[in-house]
């Protein structure tokens, strides 16, 4: 047992746990956990040690008690259900599981797969909770990366969509709409770019998508357009991905999670146009884009490795417009971020610092010159 679990298991009374599970057997693992995560632990507390300097820390470790605990008592559930409808209650339980593990603990992607198909093997055939579930699966194997897991994500996708469209009484539904986001963000990281405009084309039709589908379906349509060198297309995308967003944000008070997500989505979409316009040799265009980028990144995120990605491009932008000093004040703000974040042996720094060593040696040749 980690030392959070013992923490928690020290002072979690029977009844506590026994609600705690209730609660996660009812599908509501996530208003349990953020719970739990609410619990407040006095940070001079003996039994946590030096370990839980941070909030944070203390987090990460209830969230890992918190599935240890709900994983154990599924397998108890399983070996104890007396008919299908038991074991299907606890499937749901391995489905939030596998959820949690994605949302939150990075390369514990083979483990959600094993929960999420636990959960398939006790989850009726011709239900929503199996297309969910499959759907799932498609996300961790995306996730996992790599040409066969890619695969493995569009044969899942499939299977979920097929069970939709089955199941659903309207064709437009926005699970629907989910599905062939899905797939085409599987197709396009397996760089199938015309079937992932294929899919993407798909979402816009579905009438009932939240404003952040649409912008999504929006944003990755004008991935995939660039990719195919239609770049009139890819920004005619982007575009309509940014008006949604900036409506959004500004329609109405959103809670502050929401409004750093939009304000986020938005700084993503400069970074693309940025990137496009750099590609088209549209500089000045390009150079607008990543630094409204960068002012949205630099207020949401401080220090972060996609504040020095923006950085980087202004560094090149600068360096191709010929002002080597604006080029070489970015470059050197990239390099002291991903100094701070990655380390400064991470191979993002040291591409950073040969751009800054690059900048400097056409400076002093500039100089010569004059």
């Amino acid at each position: 047992s980690s030392p959070a679990g013992a923490h928690v298991d020290s002072v979690l009374a029977p009844s506590q746990a026994a609600a705690l599970w209730g609660s996660v057997l009812e599908g509501r693992g996530s208003q349990a956990l953020e719970a739990l995560l609410a619990w407040n632990v006095a940070p001079d507390d003996p039994e946590l040690g030096d370990v839980y300097a941070h909030q944070e820390d203390i987090k990460q470790q209830l969230r890992s008690w918190f599935i240890e605990f709900c994983a154990s008592r599924a397998q108890t559930a399983l070996l104890e259900a007396t008919d299908a409808q038991q074991k299907a209650q606890v499937a749901g339980v391995l489905g939030q599981l596998g959820c949690l593990l994605l949302d939150n603990f990075a390369g514990q992607e083979d483990r959600a797969i094993s929960f999420f198909s636990r959960a398939l093997e006790h989850t009726p055939e011709a239900v929503l909770a199996r297309a969910d579930l499959l759907s799932n699966l498609g996300v961790a194997y995306k996730t996992k990366g790599g040409k066969d897991n890619l695969q493995q994500a569009i044969t899942h996708h499939e299977a979920s969509l097929d069970l939709k469209i089955t199941l659903v009484a309207d064709p437009l539904d926005i699970s629907v709409g989910r599905s062939y986001l899905n797939l085409g963000t599987a197709h396009y990281a397996l760089q199938q770019f015309e079937k992932s405009i294929e899919y993407f084309t798909k979402a816009l039709v579905i009438r009932r998508n939240t404003n952040a589908d649409i912008a999504t379906a929006y944003n990755n349509l004008g991935a995939a357009y660039k990719k195919t060198g239609d770049f009139d297309s890819s920004i005619e995308c982007y575009n309509k991905a940014l008006d949604i967003l900036q409506q959004e944000q500004t329609a109405s008070p959103a809670d502050p999670a929401a409004s750093r997500s939009g304000a986020l989505a938005i700084a993503n979409l400069h970074q693309n146009m940025g990137n496009l316009y750099r590609h088209k040799a549209e500089l000045d265009k390009a150079t607008q884009h990543y630094t409204l980028a960068l002012q949205l990144r630099e207020s949401l995120l401080a220090t972060h490795p996609a504040v020095a990605q923006t950085l980087s491009c202004l560094a090149v932008v600068h360096t191709l417009q010929g002002d080597l000093s604006a080029a070489q004040v970015h470059a050197d703000k990239a390099v002291a971020v991903l100094d701070a974040t990655l380390g400064p042996t991470h191979a993002d720094t040291q591409q950073a610092q040969d751009m800054c060593s690059h900048i400097k040696q056409r400076a002093g040749q500039q100089q010569q010159q004059q």
